[in-house]
């Protein structure tokens, strides 16, 4: 077994490096990680710079036992990577507490891509999807998600294993392209009809009532009719980032279902793909409320109100933003965009 030297980033683990791996296979890793932003692309070229001049000296750094550990663990378990090289990247997301491992073959293929956590309030995500790519494999869909290779939990670590991503799907971000409505369609095929009384009581939404993040929302729904009707669907939660892919035959691929519910608002991922669109404009304080009206302008304000709740208790990032502005201009005062 190699062990690890772990790079540090102001104090923050970035990349783990086999002791006499191999070099063009850690890079291999290091190419797999999206680079949409500029910021992200200067970070592959400051670990592709830092791997190929510091990669001779590794055997002179002290390994690093967690690493070592979890490695060991890990290998123990997954018995479908013990034969492959593999890499482990941190997640750049800090205080993430996880790993993502890319296997490659001897002839540096990836074959495997492998979510490790060993922060406890990471297992129930990885569970989720878990549980959400097996019930894809037995729903007959035109979209494709990641073949489930291997799963395991128990009191140190949960890791999912999947196949890795084909090399002919490129990215579909949202920043780029049109909010994919075809794929929401066949979410959707399926839906439960609730009573807004009814939905107070979902997990998403009881966790969020005391919030004061979200009073607005909660005083304007509390108006509403208890009866009114409201469909829910299949939602996958994180349509605004890297998640979606797409080939040449425009066949796409939806990876990361972490945050995938069978009760989902009706708008959940429209919206959570307008964040991911217009996160530059949210971050840099340039919001534009109009864009924000005609791009809902034929949406219930309700389905609106909840898909913000989903995304606040899921600490979406973005939806705070999101919703500072609209209680800025007094959105949930009335009944009607």
């Amino acid at each position: 077994m190699n062990n690890y030297f772990i790079f540090k980033l102001n104090k923050k683990p970035i990349i783990s490096i086999p002791v006499g791996g191999n070099l063009s296979l850690t890079i291999k890793a290091i190419n797999c990680f999206p680079d949409f932003t500029t910021k992200r692309k200067l970070y592959k070229i400051f670990m592709k710079f830092f791997c190929v001049f510091l990669h001779p000296y590794f055997k002179f750094f002290y390994s690093n036992k967690f690493i070592c550990k979890t490695y060991e663990e890990w290998i123990r378990l997954s018995k479908l990577s013990n034969s492959l090289n593999n890499v482990f990247i941190w997640s750049p997301i800090e205080e993430r507490g996880r790993f993502y491992i890319h296997s490659f073959d001897e002839l540096g293929n990836k074959l495997l891509f492998t979510k490790l956590t060993t922060c406890l309030n990471d297992f129930d995500l990885i569970r989720n999807e878990y549980e959400f790519l097996k019930y894809f494999e037995k729903r007959k869909k035109s979209f494709k998600t990641p073949s489930i290779k291997s799963f395991e939990e128990n009191e140190h670590l949960c890791y999912l294993t999947v196949e890795s991503i084909p090399d002919n799907y490129k990215l579909f971000h949202p920043e780029f392209n049109k909010f994919p409505i075809e794929l929401i369609k066949e979410f959707q095929q399926e839906k439960e009809n609730l009573t807004l009384s009814a939905i107070f009581n979902l997990n998403w939404v009881k966790n969020e009532l005391n919030n004061n993040y979200l009073f607005s929302i909660f005083k304007y729904l509390k108006n509403l009719q208890l009866n009114t009707p409201i469909e829910l669907s299949v939602g996958h939660g994180d349509f605004g980032g890297e998640n979606i892919y797409i080939n040449n035959e425009k066949n796409f691929m939806i990876i990361d279902w972490e945050r995938g519910t069978k009760f989902a608002p009706i708008l959940l991922d429209k919206l959570s793909f307008w964040l991911g669109k217009n996160h530059y404009y949210l971050k840099n304080n340039d919001f534009h409320f109009q864009n924000f009206l005609l791009e809902f302008e034929n949406e219930n304000k309700y389905d609106i109100a909840l898909s913000i709740i989903f995304l606040v208790n899921v600490n979406y990032d973005l939806v705070f933003i999101l919703l500072n502005k609209l209680n800025e201009k007094n959105f949930f005062d009335e009944d009607k965009i």
